[in-house]
């Protein structure tokens, strides 16, 4: 038996961490983030009484309600299914170049250190460089069409599929694929018949998300690649007279949306399980092959192997499809990435020359690099002061949805369906009947539109990560007799704050990139002057400028991100 420890007296004992550097820097991260949040609604003078205001002074809600289609359903049908296959041709044109540079990015597979650094490069550059700005360099090629839009949703889609196929394929089990090569099989047969099959569902998921997302940013890149409904809803939207009608395409849009994402979800969930299937089952028939001597090295014919095929080859066939409707084939593609690689030249040096952007807050004109210090501080304003709203909202409605947390199952999926809803309405719609109460020119209109469907999305996605996380922590309470509160505040929310960093810190990249596409509606950001260099007479080194900067800010959230994952996690 041990002697009890004795405190001197007057001696008290310290429970709390002790204040090291890593504590320190954690704590004025934190810090900064509330009043980095605060300073920027300040900032964007963010007023919900004054909206509220604007909706009686403007008139708005009896101009536009109800909606009416005027004759035009079938054009607005007609210009939404072409969105609908720019979003289908541009995602399945990112799968099929994500699948190889994703390959060549994985530490385990590419055939060497420098190709991973190219493959792993490509990728950083493709998810960094916003579909707006492919879509215009496209353009200046081709000259407008669905076309350049195609490419311009694909190339950065790239980015996101690449990356995630990567980095799955660097977490899969190897022990399959060293029982491919031990039977005999050569190094693709290893990858085609071990290592695919524990990543093609996850691929096929994040895929059918991609188009989700595509799908929205169609809708706004067609104002610059040419058609779709986003091109009539931005006309309509700016006219009042045209408001019931515009309204009417919004919602149609946002119905298709909604019906999209509901089938995505099943389809997502339906192969969310199959991945871990996959491996058990490739473990066993790879030693049965290595204990029989067997020279077969394929996967067997489950049926979980049945349902992602099936998911697989339909993606493929509506791809193709997508592609001939819009009449876009590779050599059109060879011929605008080599268009775009020959006008480089062109772009150097970056000048600042020749650009003036209006300052909200007081009416004066900024001109050349003051244009770009303008822009560029009222773009992180509203990205930062959106992303703010959003997670102060998101955070506690993802814990009241959450199957984990919540106590009431109606609750739960009243404010899911709530969220979807909001979730479909188009950013598009939103920003411009915003600007209507506001008026151009002015940061709050974009920042409150994206808040509000940043808010929908990052509630959505951290319920659906909570739904994971904590069950047998919070099992092991709830049999030690803890309160419901004491189950989530002991068993979810500690493995849940990884989670919600990495969540919070993509909820400001979203908004970012929001900030480029929604500025270009409402006259503020660097998104409007990137537009607005269309109308120079020598645009390539004003469009040069734009771009550095964009993807400067990009790389920097990046490096933010590396930074507070360092202290936080």
């Amino acid at each position: 038996m041990t002697a009890p420890v004795i405190q001197p007296a007057g001696v008290e004992r310290r429970l709390s961490d002790p204040w090291t550097v890593s504590r320190i820097v954690r704590i004025a991260l934190i810090a900064a983030a509330i009043i980095g949040g605060f300073a920027s609604l300040r900032f964007l003078e963010f007023n919900l009484v004054e909206m509220y205001r604007g909706i009686g002074r403007s008139g708005y809600l009896e101009a536009a309600f109800p909606p009416k289609w005027g004759g035009e359903f079938r054009s607005s049908l007609s210009a939404l299914w072409r969105t609908m296959l720019m979003a289908a041709a541009g995602t399945g044109l990112a799968a099929v170049f994500a699948f190889p540079v994703g390959i060549l990015a994985a530490q385990n597979l590419s055939p060497h250190p420098t190709v991973r650094a190219v493959a792993r490069g490509f990728i950083v550059f493709c998810r960094a460089t916003p579909e707006l700005v492919f879509a215009v360099v496209f353009v200046l090629v081709v000259s407008i069409g669905e076309k350049p839009g195609v490419v311009a949703l694909g190339l950065h889609s790239i980015g996101m599929l690449g990356k995630m196929l990567a980095d799955r394929l660097e977490e899969i089990d190897e022990k399959p694929r060293e029982a491919a090569l031990a039977a005999g099989g050569s190094r693709w047969q290893a990858i085609a018949n071990a290592a695919f099959p524990q990543v093609i569902p996850n691929f096929v998921n994040v895929t059918v998300y991609r188009f989700d997302i595509n799908l929205r940013a169609a809708a706004v890149i067609g104002l610059v690649g040419g058609g779709g409904i986003g091109q009539l809803i931005a006309g309509n939207l700016q006219n009042r007279l045209r408001y019931p009608v515009g309204w009417a395409q919004a919602l149609l849009l946002a119905v298709v949306i909604l019906v999209v994402d509901m089938l995505s979800t099943r389809l997502r969930g339906a192969l969310a399980g199959i991945e871990s299937r996959n491996v058990t089952e490739l473990r066993l028939s790879q030693q049965k092959a290595l204990k029989s001597g067997a020279r077969s090295l394929r996967a067997p014919w489950t049926r979980d192997r049945v349902v992602t095929s099936a998911a697989s080859w339909s993606m493929v066939v509506i791809f193709l499809f997508s592609m001939y409707e819009i009449g876009l084939t590779p050599f059109e593609i060879v011929r605008m990435l080599w268009g775009a690689i020959g006008e480089l030249p062109r772009y150097v040096p970056p000048s600042f020359n020749d650009v003036s952007y209006q300052i909200a807050r007081d009416g004066s004109q900024a001109l050349n690099f003051d244009a770009y210090r303008a822009a560029v501080i009222d773009t992180i304003a509203i990205a930062t002061g959106a992303a703010f709203i959003a997670i102060v909202l998101a955070v506690p409605t993802g814990f009241l949805i959450a199957r984990t947390t919540t106590k009431s199952a109606q609750v739960s999926g009243i404010v899911r369906t709530l969220l979807a809803s909001l979730r479909a309405l188009p950013d598009l719609a939103l920003v411009l009947f915003l600007t209507s109460l506001v008026g151009l020119a002015s940061p709050f209109p974009a920042a409150a539109a994206l808040a509000i469907g940043l808010f929908a999305f990052l509630a959505k996605l951290i319920a659906d990560d909570l739904d994971g996380l904590g069950s047998h922590a919070q099992e092991a309470l709830r049999a030690a007799g803890a309160t419901h509160r004491q189950e989530v505040i002991g068993g979810v929310l500690p493995a849940a704050v990884p989670m919600l960093v990495s969540h919070c810190l993509y909820a400001l990249d979203i908004a970012v990139r929001g900030t480029l596409l929604l500025g270009v509606f409402t006259g503020v950001g660097i998104g409007w002057v990137f537009t607005q260099t269309n109308f120079l007479p020598n645009p390539y080194p004003a469009i040069a400028a734009c771009v550095l900067t964009i993807y400067a800010l990009v790389v920097l959230i990046e490096a933010l991100g590396l930074l507070v994952r360092r202290y936080l996690i």
